[in-house]
């Protein structure tokens, strides 16, 4: 099963994100929290925070134990919107 949260209106761009999120995939989630913490830069900090509710999402929701899960994919959308 799979778990997953979403950040919106976060103002980095997708360049900058990007290396963060390759640095965490394929690990558990404590691990990547762990990676994230001493990563610095702005999106490690944004990255963290939307792991961690997918994490929480899993937990709660879907009932998975937290030593279980692992990062199996993420991915970044960029909305242009007109006002």
């Amino acid at each position: 099963m799979e778990a997953k949260a979403i950040a919106r209106h976060i103002r980095i761009s997708p360049t900058k994100v990007r290396p963060v999120m390759a640095l965490i995939k394929g690990k558990g989630v404590d691990d990547a929290l762990a990676v994230l913490r001493f990563t610095p830069n702005r999106a490690a900090r944004v990255v963290a925070k939307v792991l961690a509710s997918a994490a929480a999402n899993a937990e709660h929701n879907l009932e998975l134990g937290r030593d279980t899960l692992r990062v199996s994919r993420s991915h970044i959308t960029v909305v242009v919107a007109d006002e």
